[in-house]
């Protein structure tokens, strides 16, 4: 059976169901849980097995900056580190 786990309305995702609304793998999530300290923490609900509250989720993609336009070099697709001066290093 394919789909989530749980409906996405759930008041709590299980890590597929986490997959699946933020649209990430799972060691995408268990880096992003580790390196961002604003990411919401898990809930242990048994030896193999962790949800999130989906309103700690939705509270953090909600304060999440958003991108901005042309921060990338569209020549190269590389992110453009503002060192550069705008300008993408030379190869």
């Amino acid at each position: 059976m394919s789909g989530p786990h749980f409906p996405i309305q759930s008041a709590v995702l299980r890590l597929v169901d986490l997959q699946e609304y933020l649209k990430l793998s799972k060691t995408a999530i268990y880096a992003l849980a580790e390196r961002d300290p604003s990411f919401p923490r898990r809930i242990v609900l048994g030896p193999r097995s962790v949800a999130w509250r989906r309103a700690e989720i939705d509270a953090w993609l909600a304060n999440r900056p958003v991108a901005v336009k042309g921060a990338c070099d569209p020549g190269r697709g590389k992110a453009v580190h503002p060192s550069a001066g705008g300008v993408a290093p030379a190869r």
